[in-house]
């Protein structure tokens, strides 16, 4: 009995505000008692806000108190509530009863039917014998407070798994068609219910289950897995539910028994090849629903309780990791764990810790956010990111993983120089056996990354020091390195400052290449051919000095002189051998007309046009147009020189144009001399340099996209690091004056004849106009008339050399004539120069400012319709002004400065060379 003691003890300890509602509980009449001893009672509290009324312990000895309600407040409501009752009941102010005795029980209904099914309903079992159907699902009725009886959790929730399995539509008490899964779901249930009846008997029901008996026995080579009703069993009342005596229990292993155990009994031969994926894979499912009694030495042995431990399966690429962890058994594994099931791997099957695996799993997740069985892929830093906390992971005991994932100690760097090869690796301190790809050992150091993956998964730390003061050199040593290990001659000079760096001996190639490295300076002079005759400019002799060194060493050569300083003739007098040029159409003939002024004793051939023939000449002259449709035929000769002029031509590597070149420089003689020429400052551009450097010297500047990465994006970002770099590794084979470089050794003015050939289609146009002019001038002119028709004949075939859209009656979008000066023009303004285009017709001008806008080439244009002369000149003269002066011969051919040009393009030669002079002189003035 409780006294006021107790009840003082729970008022003091009481809020107000709770203590008020517990009084309401009291006096609405929701507590009843449920048990009672001498120093303990049990209530329930019955409210409206929850569906489960919360049971109340009284611990009278102690003076102490619990709810399962889990309220904030101690006491809560239902102990004040609970209390006062208890007091009232005490001091005889209330009679309590037992609630068995007044409050019903949820109980259980099974009943067969027809076909064997089992239909379940639900009642409440009041204390007198008398039943009421549940007439609606038990969880509304809880809600709304209709129900009499006080459920438990487990009745809702069972309740809520009957209707999801499918209540009657008309009888919402009665639940039927079950599963077998669902019955071992629903009869632990009803077995703490402890209130079930069969067919109207009282009959106990068991939360435990039944499975067949099961046993393996050798059969031949193999075995056999045979699955028979367990002797027990004396009705199966349902699928999934089987009766012994007066209880019923669920049964397992109906997946491949059926629901009835209608499939037994069950025989399966297991062949000898097929025992070990049937130990590994099927046994282990089979003894999660059955006991297996092993008859039979067939099977693998068992062995004892394994130490489960985490292997990594740790794939490199690159600089990106690849990480599957599997929970295995065995060093190396005998078995691993996919997921619950043991996979048989070697040797015994051991028996699973899975305590030590849950261990296992859970540091796994909680220090590396993984799971085993799931692949995870790391990047760059990431990955870096990664290993160091594996490293840290490996050294905690518990994890039981190998020692040796990551490694402590820096890789060490292992190269070999010999005469012309270089080998290196990078192995792990103490186990040389232990390597890293060179490629991510260089990629993860130009990352800024300090740790990078061994082949074997492992990871090591960079060897950052040597990397900082070798690393350059050796990737540029490597990417020119060929697949047998050798080094090209090429590659002698980083070589050998390589060499010079670890103290151990050059290449002996190397000291007869050594004036290359020293500005040129120690380059014998240039032995001139017997043929040519004309004076040569110092800056000349040294360029020529320059190529013969290159040609006579079989190394190639960049010569991207500034326009109008004699690329041409330079390159004439270094050739050696039968010589292949390549150059635009455009400049063909001024090839031919080049070899006939200064190199008269060379057989020249024009390898072009429909019925073109190689023939055997000294010098053959192609275009890029016929190397891309020719390059089986041409690869076939054996070239002892190959030049590219316009070399820009194959600035796009992708280009046909550009691949047709480097097919040809791989075709021939490794010792031949390969000749880039290039006004325009192929530096400045370095897909350009690369695409040229691929023809020149094959493989030096290594992979485009590797070259673009290690010097194009840090040269764009500004690195001047890398720009030196990049400057030191092509000074040996690129020679680049300009004419500021050389301005005293440059006569008062070049004049160069720019020769064009025109297009089939314009050939046609000029000679007809030439054939029907002639007729007309001899009849004029033996007609006793005047000149003037011979003159106007020679303006209309002037015209037509220039352009076809020249003569009444003709249209065409550009001609051979216009194209060679946008060419050249291109090339002026790629070198940031200014030039100056004259014409004698306005309406040619017309034609070529279409091109320049088309080619967003900046002009200013000067005619004699031209109002302010003053602001075309000034802008043009300004800072940065446009790259193009158009003008016409008779507005800009006297009275104008224009020293910001250093290019005059006179377009079409005028009756008076005097005028041309002049023109010509608006740009050659002092200040220029």
């Amino acid at each position: 009995m409780i006294s006021k003691v107790f009840l003082k003890s729970v008022r003091d300890a009481s809020l107000p505000g709770i203590w008020s509602q517990g009084v309401k509980l009291a006096r609405a009449g929701a507590v009843s008692l449920e048990e009672e001893a001498e120093d303990e009672v049990v209530y329930r509290v019955r409210t409206r806000e929850r569906p489960i009324a919360p049971v109340v312990c009284l611990y009278l000895k102690n003076k102490e108190w619990s709810c399962d309600c889990e309220s904030r407040n101690d006491p809560c409501a239902h102990v004040i509530a609970a209390a006062i009752v208890a007091n009232e009941a005490s001091t005889g102010s209330r009679i309590l009863k037992n609630a068995s005795d007044v409050v019903p029980k949820l109980a259980y209904r099974l009943h067969r039917g027809k076909h064997q099914n089992i239909s379940i309903e639900r009642v409440f079992e009041y204390p007198d014998g008398r039943e009421d159907q549940l007439v609606e699902p038990l969880t509304r009725s809880v809600a709304a407070h209709r129900c009499p009886a006080n459920p438990e959790q487990e009745d809702l929730d069972l309740d809520r798994m009957l209707h999801s399995a499918g209540v009657g539509p008309n009888r919402a008490s009665i639940a039927q068609g079950l599963t077998a899964e669902q019955y071992r779901r629903v009869l632990p249930i009803m077995a703490r219910n402890g209130n079930t009846k069969l067919d109207g008997k009282k009959i106990k029901v068991s939360a435990e289950t039944l499975a067949p008996d099961a046993r393996l026995v050798t059969k031949g080579t193999g075995v056999e897995l045979i699955v028979e009703m367990p002797p027990e069993i004396e009705e199966i009342v349902d699928r999934g539910i089987a009766r012994v005596g007066k209880k019923l229990y669920s049964l397992l292993g109906t997946e491949f028994a059926g629901g009835r155990f209608e499939a037994l009994p069950l025989r399966k031969e297991v062949k000898k090849e097929e025992i070990g994926q049937f130990v590994s894979n099927v046994l282990p499912e089979l003894e999660k629903q059955l006991t297996i009694t092993i008859q039979t030495r067939k099977l693998p042995k068992r062995g004892e309780v394994g130490v489960p431990h985490i292997s990594f399966d740790m794939t490199p690429g690159g600089h990106t990791l690849s990480v599957l962890p599997t929970l295995v058994y065995g060093e190396p594994p005998t078995a691993r764990i996919d997921g619950d099931t043991l996979v048989h791997l070697s040797g015994e099957i051991p028996k699973r810790d899975l305590r030590t695996e849950r261990r296992i799993l859970s540091a796994l997740k909680q220090a590396l956010n993984l799971q085993t069985g799931r692949t995870v892929h790391f990047d760059g830093a990431e990955a870096s990111k990664f290993a160091k906390r594996l490293q840290e992971f490996q050294k905690n005991k518990k994890t039981k993983i190998a020692r040796d994932i990551v490694l402590d100690k820096p890789l060490i760097a292992d190269l070999k120089l010999d005469a012309d090869t270089m080998d290196l690796r990078f192995y792990a301190d103490g186990d040389e056996a232990r390597e890293a790809p060179i490629q991510s050992v260089f990629r993860a150091w130009r990352d800024g990354l300090d740790m990078v993956p061994l082949e074997d998964g492992g990871w090591a730390p960079l060897p950052v020091d040597w990397l900082e003061r070798y690393g350059h050199r050796v990737i540029d040593i490597l990417n020119a390195r060929r697949e047998d290990g050798s080094v090209p001659k090429y590659a002698s000079a980083p070589m050998a400052a390589l060499c010079e760096e670890l103290g151990v001996p050059a290449p002996p190639n190397f000291t007869a290449l050594s004036p290359l490295l020293e500005d040129f300076d120690g380059l014998p002079p240039a032995v001139l051919p017997d043929d040519v005759t004309v004076e040569l400019r110092p800056y000349q002799e040294r360029g020529i000095a320059w190529l013969k060194f290159l040609a006579s060493a079989g190394l190639g050569a960049i010569l991207a002189d500034d326009m109008g300083l004699g690329k041409t003739l330079q390159t004439l007098c270094a050739l050696k051998g039968r010589t292949l040029v390549v150059c635009p159409k455009s400049v063909v003939f001024n090839w031919a007309s080049e070899v006939e002024k200064f190199r008269s004793s060379l057989t020249v051939d024009v390898y072009h046009g429909p019925k073109r023939q190689l023939g055997t000449a000294d010098i053959t002259l192609t275009t890029y147009s016929v190397l891309r449709l020719d390059i089986e035929k041409l690869r076939k000769v054996d070239w002892q020189t190959v030049v590219l002029d316009e070399a820009q031509a194959i600035k796009n590597a992708d280009s046909q144009a550009a691949r047709a070149a480097f097919s040809l420089s791989e075709s021939i003689d490794e010792n031949a001399f390969r000749v880039a020429l290039s006004g325009t400052p192929v530096e400045n551009r370095l897909d350009e340099l690369w695409s040229v450097f691929r023809f020149t010297h094959p493989g030096y500047l290594g992979e485009r996209r590797s070259f673009l990465e290690r010097y194009g994006a840090p040269i764009a970002r500004g690195d001047d690091e890398a720009a030196v770099r990049l400057r030191k590794l092509t000074l040996p084979f690129l020679m680049r004056r300009l004419k500021k470089d050389v301005a005293k050794d440059l006569p008062p003015r070049t004049d160069v004849v720019m020769h064009v050939e025109l297009e089939e289609d314009e050939r046609e146009l000029y000679d007809a106009i030439y054939a029907a002019k002639q007729k007309e001038v001899i009849d004029t002119l033996e007609g006793g008339g005047n000149v003037m028709a011979a003159l106007e004949a020679l303006l209309r075939l002037r015209q037509a050399s220039c352009h076809p859209s020249l003569i009444p009656g003709q249209s065409r979008e550009t001609s051979s004539k216009v194209e060679a000066l946008m060419d050249a023009v291109e090339d002026v303004a790629a070198g940031s120069h200014q030039c100056i285009v004259f014409s004698q017709w306005t309406s040619l001008l017309d034609l070529v400012q279409k091109q320049l806008e088309d080619r967003d080439i900046r002009f200013v244009r000067l005619d004699g319709s031209t109002r302010d002369r003053a602001a075309v000149v000034n802008e043009f003269q300004s800072e940065g002004g446009p790259t193009v002066f158009l003008s016409s011969l008779k507005a800009g051919g006297t009275g104008l400065n224009l020293t910001a040009a250093d290019h005059v393009f006179l377009l079409d030669p005028w009756w008076n060379p005097a005028a041309e002079d002049q023109a010509a002189d608006r740009a050659h003035r002092i200040g220029q």
